[in-house]
């Protein structure tokens, strides 16, 4: 399994020319406990 930027095309375009292709996108999103408690939740 790889996990690239897609925002970097000279990575991406060097994994296509030696075979990968992608399969599925995936979204991370990290929270801060301290965030939440501002929020109210």
């Amino acid at each position: 399994m790889l996990f690239t930027d897609l925002a970097n095309a000279t990575g991406n375009a060097l994994y296509r020319r030696v075979g990968c292709r992608a399969v599925e996108d995936h979204v991370v999103r990290e929270f801060d406990a301290g965030e939440a408690a501002d929020h109210g939740m």
